[in-house]
């Protein structure tokens, strides 16, 4: 059996090295535990240092996150408002009709929005084809607008402009041109954008109230204003290089009994047939106007011979003499015509145009129902001492008081009832008739009478209208003045001392004035009629389109009624252009806030037309006529009822 026991060492220095060896150990151990505690004691300082890091990550962390998220619900927010603001500016655009378009500066390249390329009728892409080479633009335009754009590219500088367009369907538009270049913070022109907006139908109410103040509307040809005007031209014309010109003033004869017999349709279109025929025969630098009425005036330029102008008077009779059909009627008329040259016969427009007004009385006066022509001589004093006896005889009608007054009933359209009437002057003749005021008005306003006879009719309206107001009729009363009573008269102290005498309050008496009463001295013109408000008179503008037509006045001056000459309402029924211009006359009066009044209703069409387009009142031979006073209180206590009876004669 195998010795168990333990060796025994060989010796005690064997056993004092195992010794050493064991503390050695127990010290490297000893160490190793110091050294591992001390480590460890670093390591957990570490732990705890990157715990507290960590958490101070942690905190940070979720502040920029609640940073973040408040930024994105800002980001969101301002998203939603721009949304809601591009479509609140998309429907303002569409509310606009405005078409958008922009020009980059660098590459020129053009865009432009869907609303343009339909507002020009064009495929979008030959529209931004035709703003790049500005192709679209008509004649004069073009170069306009090419140098407009190119100073606002060069400056900050907008672009504001009318320009006719070529638009697809063959025609040219009126647009109007807006645009403005956006430059960088360096000055460098970014893109120049803007927009296009339709105003054709503006423009063409323009070209037709424009016309309207410059032609007459029955026939055309030129109004009083162009004639003057043209007058000044040729005047000018033979100062400068010695031209000799004729003017030639046209009446026709016994025009009134063409209205009685045939109706005022037939006097129309023999008045349409005079001016035509006019035209046929002068040159194209001559000029024929409508005076108003059946009289008419011619200026003839370049005259060599004084054979060359009795050979135009002998055309025109001969051409205006043949008859024409009207409602299967044959309508003629006779002429008279009185030429007066420049410069034997007179060295102003205003002696020529008198010596050719005389000229043609003599003619009428000794041609009375078969045409005839005069040329002015200084023979005719004659004449001029005829006009004196007729200033002589109207101011002793006015001395005796001869004359009287009638007054035309104006009716509200849609209730019937009479709103008022207009006074109307008469002058009685021996045998029952009565004078016609345009043969004694003119010699009146000629002889310095004017002013004498309308302060008559300013009191015999206010006393006229004070009895019907103390009977408990409040019938307002319009009284015409006279152009020369804003220039001579201080109308508002006369129709205050009228009012004061008779008690009456202003609003029971108006004003109707002529558009000549205002052109020559709007200033005064527009003082007076203040003044004439404050009083309570109502201020109407009378035969509007007929003379100047200027709309400049009408907002200028304190105008409540505008009446629309009965040349158009005779026409709206027939003539598609007489019914533009009244409609167009209806709608400029409402939209400056004034009553409109039509003058001359005959028909019951002619009634009908106006309450469709909310004409507020009407005067004429449909309703009645002028009467004398004493039948105005019957007519204002019933309501209109149309008859048969009701004559087609204008009022």
């Amino acid at each position: 059996m195998k010795d168990l026991a333990p060796k025994k060492l060989e010796s005690d220095e064997e056993i004092l090295i195992l010794k050493r060896q064991l503390e050695r150990q127990k010290s490297a151990r000893k160490q190793a535990e110091s050294i591992l505690e001390e480590k460890s004691y670093e390591l957990y300082q570490a732990n705890q240092s990157l715990q507290e890091l960590i958490a101070q990550l942690d905190k940070r962390v979720d502040e920029r996150t609640q940073e973040l998220t408040a930024a994105k619900n800002l980001s969101d927010k301002a998203a939603q408002d721009l949304e809601k603001s591009n479509k609140r500016f998309e429907l303002v655009l569409a509310a606009s009709e405005a078409g958008l378009w922009e020009i980059n500066c660098e590459t020129l390249e053009v865009r432009c929005s869907e609303r343009l390329a339909n507002m020009f009728h064009l495929p979008l892409k030959e529209v931004a084809e035709q703003l790049s080479n500005l192709s679209i633009f008509v004649g004069e335009t073009r170069s306009e607008v090419k140098a407009r754009l190119n100073k606002a590219m060069a400056s900050e500088t907008t672009v504001n402009l009318e320009c006719e367009i070529a638009v697809g369907t063959g025609a040219a538009r009126w647009f109007k041109l807006n645009a403005r270049t956006h430059f960088d913070t360096n000055g460098k022109a970014l893109w120049l954008a803007g927009a296009f907006i339709d105003i054709n139908e503006r423009v063409e109410i323009a070209v037709s109230a424009q016309h309207m103040a410059t032609h007459d509307n029955l026939t055309n040809i030129a109004n009083r204003a162009l004639f003057n005007k043209k007058m000044e031209e040729a005047l000018e014309a033979s100062l400068r290089s010695s031209e000799v010109f004729s003017v030639i003033i046209l009446d026709l004869n016994a025009f009134k009994e063409v209205n009685d017999e045939h109706g005022h349709q037939a006097g129309d279109q023999l008045l349409r047939h005079v001016a035509n025929n006019i035209l046929s025969v002068v040159k194209n630098t001559d000029t024929v106007a409508r005076l108003g009425g059946d009289e008419f005036a011619i200026i003839l330029r370049g005259i060599k011979t004084a054979a060359y102008v009795q050979a135009i008077c002998e055309q025109i009779i001969h051409r205006c003499g043949k008859k024409i059909t009207c409602n299967e009627a044959q309508v003629g008329t006779y002429i008279s015509m009185g030429v007066a040259t420049y410069p034997n016969d007179g060295a102003t427009t205003s002696e020529l145009i008198r010596n050719a007004d005389l000229a043609m009385y003599h003619a009428k006066k000794n041609k009375i129902s078969e045409s005839a022509f005069h040329v002015f001589s200084h023979e005719l004093v004659a004449n001029i001492q005829q006009a004196r006896a007729m200033r002589l005889a109207i101011k002793e009608g006015i001395e005796k008081q001869d004359f009287i007054l009638h007054y035309q009933p104006k009716y509200n359209v849609e209730t019937n009832r009479i709103l008022g009437v207009e006074a109307l002057i008469r002058w009685p003749r021996a045998d029952g008739s009565y004078t016609p005021p345009d043969e004694f008005i003119p010699h009146a306003e000629e002889g310095g009478l004017i002013n004498e006879l309308s302060e008559w009719i300013i009191n015999e309206g206010c006393k006229q209208a004070a009895r019907w107001f103390r009977q408990g009729l409040e019938i307002p009363v319009a009284i015409n003045l006279s152009p020369l009573q804003f220039t001579e008269q201080n109308l508002p102290d006369i129709f205050y001392d009228a009012l004061r005498r008779n008690n009456l309050p202003g609003r029971m008496i108006g004003v109707e004035i002529t558009e000549n009463c205002v052109i020559e001295d709007l200033h005064r013109a527009n003082h007076q009629l203040s003044m004439l408000r404050a009083l309570g008179l109502e201020v109407s503008i009378d035969d509007f389109g007929t003379g100047y037509s200027s709309l400049s006045y009408l907002h200028q001056l304190p105008i409540q009624v505008i009446k629309i000459d009965r040349s158009f309402i005779g026409q709206v029924t027939d003539n598609p252009e007489s019914a533009t211009i009244a409609d167009a006359i209806i709608k400029l009066s409402h939209s400056l806030g004034a009553t409109v009044v039509a003058e001359g209703v005959e028909t019951e069409e002619q009634l009908a037309w106006l309450k469709e387009r909310k004409c507020e009142a009407a005067q004429g031979y449909y309703f009645s006529p002028a009467l004398p006073p004493a039948k105005i209180p019957t007519l204002a206590s019933v309501t209109f009822q149309a008859s048969s009876k009701n004559s087609r004669q204008a009022g």
